[in-house]
């Protein structure tokens, strides 16, 4: 049986939203492993044999506090695969990373494209935006609504469908604002613009998928290029009622090209390339906690920061002494709790090895010992799927699989019992993963000292 996966680092509330981008675990099998192997002769879910470097990772060094970390027990097969999947380093995600943006910047490219057109190619549009400039302005106002709201709220911009929605707004008011400029200039003109941008931002691209030529060197020279850009502008601004000067404009707009195209090409490279680990030590704690002593010796073994993860063997369901290791490592920080734990995929063999009062005990247990719990709780059809692979092994079922009053939607009936009495609080649900799991974020109420 499988005592779990629960990680408590040390954040403060205010810094929880960015604690829960951290990626824990980084390290997945190279193959899931077969049933024989995941489970005893018992038929309780064992650890599962994975590197022992496993959580353990310089990708948590982004913490920057000094408080302990209770982390519990091995994964449920695909736990690290799906973990790994949020790593940065993997180059799918990093494709898929990609793809996600030129597929909205391509949308948005289409949709100003689609408003330009109506406004310059149709007359009666063209009149129309001409003599009711207030749209224009109005326009404008709505544009730094929406990019404000986007760059200084990380709330909405997370939220989905609220981050699409101003997403949209933002293109719809930008659209607007370049197709009235482009109702003052001939076809040819704003065509060659357009053809000019799509070359553009194909080539910076291409070019920075290759990694031979670090352009982020030349962020120096960019701050140059900026402020000429700017004071150019001022300058122009002043003698456009005076006369005007058309090299002038060409010479500046030249340079806008070659500041926004140097720009969106270091912007880009830098989110290719991988997140390096950092050389200076973190200064923050975590204690790691399986029943199975064998994986706990490995992993401490190859422990590469072992002044900051500590591994012991400690059941957190045995009654006799419920989380005794635990606390003596809270002792040691002069701490009762530990800031945040992450407790991934193993509410279900709780569920299936120690029946509904087993996971009750389980989650009071747990809450106990955090502050702030993220808890990823298994689909019921995780539990069938569990069951059916025990009777092909002609092993007897679950202990308690046929008796669960607690079944259906589990992420439901978990939030359920956590929030029941005040004992805590929802605080964030991250939507669904790949797996079909719910990653909800609780905040442990305490009475007041």
């Amino acid at each position: 049986m499988t005592q779990g996966k629960v990680s408590v680092s040390n954040k403060s509330a205010e810094n929880i939203n960015g604690l829960a981008e951290v990626p824990a675990n980084n390290v997945a099998p190279t193959a899931p492993p077969s049933y024989e192997e995941a489970t005893g002769t018992d038929g309780k879910k064992r650890c599962l044999q994975t590197s022992p470097t496993m959580a353990t990772q310089a990708a948590w060094a982004h913490d920057t506090c000094s408080s302990p970390v209770y982390s519990s027990g091995g994964a449920y097969n695909g736990d690290t695969e799906m973990l790994t999947a949020l790593s940065w380093d993997d180059q799918n995600v990093r494709r898929s990373f990609i793809r996600k943006v030129y597929s909205i910047l391509l949308t948005q490219l289409l949709v100003t494209l689609a408003v330009v057109a109506l406004f310059t190619f149709s007359e009666p549009v063209k009149d129309y935006v001409q003599a009711n400039p207030g749209w224009y302005w109005a326009s404008y106002v709505v544009f730094f609504v929406t990019y404000l709201t986007l760059a200084c709220c990380s709330g909405p911009r997370r939220y989905f469908p609220w981050n699409l929605i101003l997403l949209g707004i933002f293109t719809l008011s930008m659209a607007y604002v370049t197709g009235m400029l482009s109702s003052y200039y001939n076809t040819k003109s704003v065509i060659l613009c357009l053809g000019i941008t799509a070359l553009v931002c194909l080539s910076v691209t291409l070019f920075s998928f290759q990694t031979k030529i670090d352009i982020t060197s030349c962020q120096g020279v960019l701050f140059v290029l900026v402020m000429v850009l700017l004071f150019s502008g001022l300058f122009l601004v002043v003698l456009i009622p005076f006369q005007y000067i058309p090299w002038l404009h060409g010479i500046y707009a030249v340079l806008g090209a070659i500041v926004f195209t140097m720009d969106l090409s270091v912007a880009f490279y830098k989110h290719l390339q991988p997140c390096e680990p950092s050389d200076e030590p973190m200064d923050v704690h975590f204690l790691c906690c399986d029943i199975d002593a064998d994986l706990i010796d490995k992993a401490q073994a190859s422990n590469p920061f072992p002044k900051s993860i500590s591994y012991v063997t400690s059941d957190i369901m045995d009654s006799s002494d419920p989380g005794g290791p635990i606390r003596n490592f809270l002792d040691g920080f002069n701490r009762s709790t530990f800031d945040l734990g992450f407790c991934m995929s193993i509410t279900m063999w709780i569920h299936l090895n120690h029946g509904d009062q087993g996971l009750i005990d389980f989650l009071n247990r747990v809450t106990k010992f955090c502050d702030y719990l993220l808890i990823e709780p298994q689909p019921w059809k995780c539990y069938r799927q569990a069951a059916r692979r025990l009777r092909k092994l002609g092993r007897p079922d679950f202990d308690h699989f046929h008796t669960l009053s607690i079944r259906g939607n589990m992420a439901k009936r978990i939030t359920s019992m956590l929030t029941h009495g005040g004992n805590a609080k929802l605080i964030h649900r991250f939507g669904t993963t790949n797996w079909g799991r719910s990653l909800l974020l609780f905040q442990v109420n305490r009475p007041a000292k």
